[in-house]
């Protein structure tokens, strides 16, 4: 049986960020009142082609099973410039492999008056074993 990848439920998250025309998802619309045209960054595109991450042959056999959430700081260009744990798994081989994944993934980088620029954005990948 081929292993299952994780699966990774992309969020936002401006914590050094104040402004308020942030949005989520595309599907939410951009508050009014701060400028068109500003966005957080998307982890989460077709045109990403971003790879979900492996999940540990180890951790399968330990049934190890949890949801990491990562704090990533995105360069204007949409690379990850550093990926923090913010809340673990409670096992280190499943935060070490969700971190390793995401800090070479492509972003969507935010937008502030239609110009990219650096911001943070979360990430959680979630490890479940199936049945």
């Amino acid at each position: 049986m081929a292993p299952t990848p994780a699966a990774a439920t992309p969020t936002t998250a401006n914590p050094n960020s104040q402004s308020s025309g942030s949005s989520s998802a595309p599907a939410k619309t951009l508050k009014t009142g701060t400028g068109g045209g500003s966005s957080a960054p998307i982890a989460r595109d077709a045109r990403l082609n971003n790879p979900e991450p492996p999940y540990p042959q180890e951790s399968r056999r330990r049934g190890e099973q949890g949801r990491v959430v990562l704090k990533v700081r995105v360069t204007k260009e949409g690379t990850a410039e550093s990926v923090e744990v913010e809340h673990s798994s409670g096992f280190r081989r499943l935060d070490m492999i969700a971190r390793k994944t995401v800090s070479r993934w492509r972003f969507i980088p935010a937008k502030q008056n239609n110009v990219a620029v650096a911001d943070w954005a979360g990430v959680t990948i979630i490890f479940k074993l199936g049945n």
